[in-house]
């Protein structure tokens, strides 16, 4: 490798798969140098329409599908005719790695399942992404991150409003993380190929990864504890994971684990060192047995200063906090900036844009914004014409509808 080359420049991926999970660790690879062909329907990718949807962000930027693809070529196969799946599978014999989160059925109609593509490329990752798994009685159930993450996982049970509802969570809120697992069994077996010379399946699965980000409760479960009954805020456990609104009505979140280190210094960040020496919160079992009036102490405290006022007294004493973020406010985080959250880049048609980079860091290695997400079927053409098809097929698929030529 060059010095001036990125670190997967040449790894050839072919990605048949829609909205966020598998096309995430398509993105990833795309960002370190990949070149990567997405595989859309002629009606296109669900997600180039999900940010028109009631309620979503109104813009004229297709905003879910210009992250989430970028620095990928797109062609439009129609894989209802045979032309388009010889081609596909044309594709997949060239590639390096296969990205998909269709369906076993859906990949058993196409042949496009491992066992159907092995015999024709045995160095090929084969990686499935998928609501549920490969096994069980959901297996071909339609899943997303919400459903399958989020709620099915038992992490929505335990932020579900004791009076209320809980309102609509962000768009890949799971499916991104899942997208990293998919990623990081996509490399453990491209390691494995450079030793072995073998290719292989890998897959991973919502509600697995949502399992694992609920893991300790889980495991409570299974290690049969006894979980405490639910209690509206004013009478909360523990006054130190709460939100305490300030003078200004913006929100401040705590999170306290080292309680006896950290007592003195958020007494001191609040002004109120008196309460050290309150006999009724000199312990932390003293603190626990007057939850409900230190709650309603440090309620009344925060409402006497603004929010700025308060973070700035938390940072100075140390105490883990952060100040509940508004998108704009992320938008403009100067922590965020610095740690290369956001990178710009010059879209053909939106001019200068910044967007969300990946979260990933190696050391000699950067990441680059070659390419804006592409148009639908924008290089049909162009992707054909590598495979060594002339213009007479080319044309022959476009008029049959085998293949769609975008803009």
């Amino acid at each position: 490798m060059s010095e001036n080359s990125r670190l997967f420049e040449g790894i050839k991926v072919v990605e048949v798969a829609s909205m966020f999970m598998a096309p995430t660790a398509a993105t990833i690879l795309a960002d370190y140098g990949a070149d990567v062909i997405k595989v859309e329907s002629p009606e296109g990718d669900n997600l180039r329409v999900l940010s028109t949807f009631k309620g979503m962000p109104e813009s004229e930027v297709q905003y879910c599908y210009e992250m989430v693809n970028r620095n990928k070529q797109g062609i439009v196969l129609n894989l209802k005719q045979p032309a388009a799946i010889k081609a596909l599978r044309e594709l997949i014999e060239q590639a390096d790695i296969f990205i998909t989160n269709y369906r076993p059925k859906a990949q058993q109609r196409l042949k496009i399942t491992y066992d159907d593509v092995k015999e024709i490329n045995p160095r090929l990752i084969y990686a499935y992404g998928s609501g549920y798994g490969e096994t069980g009685p959901d297996v071909d159930q339609p899943g997303y991150d919400m459903i399958c993450y989020w709620t099915r996982s038992g992490l929505e049970s335990g932020l579900f409003p004791i009076d209320g509802w809980l309102g609509s969570w962000p768009p890949a809120m799971g499916d991104n993380p899942t997208g990293l697992a998919l990623l990081s069994s996509i490399l453990g077996a491209l390691y494995r190929r450079e030793k072995t010379g073998v290719g292989g399946k890998v897959s991973t699965n919502l509600l697995a990864n949502g399992a694992w980000s609920n893991s300790c409760m889980i495991q409570a479960q299974l290690s049969g504890a006894e979980f405490q009954e639910r209690r509206p805020r004013a009478q909360a456990y523990n006054y130190t994971g709460l939100h305490y609104r300030a003078k200004d009505n913006l929100i401040i979140r705590m999170c306290i684990v080292e309680h006896e280190k950290d007592w003195p210094k958020f007494c001191g960040a609040m002004e109120s060192m008196e309460l050290t020496e309150d006999p009724r919160f000199i312990t932390l079992q003293d603190r626990a047995e007057n939850m409900e009036t230190l709650i309603k102490i440090f309620d009344d405290k925060f409402n006497e200063q603004e929010r700025p006022y308060w973070l700035a007294r938390l940072i100075e004493f140390d105490v883990p906090h952060s100040g509940v973020s508004t998108y704009e406010d992320v938008a403009n985080d100067a922590q965020m900036e610095a740690i290369g959250v956001f990178e710009e880049f010059d879209h053909p048609k939106h001019g200068r844009m910044r967007t969300v980079n990946n979260p990933l860091t190696i050391e000699g290695e950067k990441t680059s914004i070659r390419m804006a997400a592409p148009e639908l079927g924008q290089h049909t053409v162009e992707v054909l014409k590598d495979l060594g098809y002339d213009d007479t097929t080319i044309n022959g698929m476009l008029e049959e509808g085998a293949a769609t030529q975008g803009p």
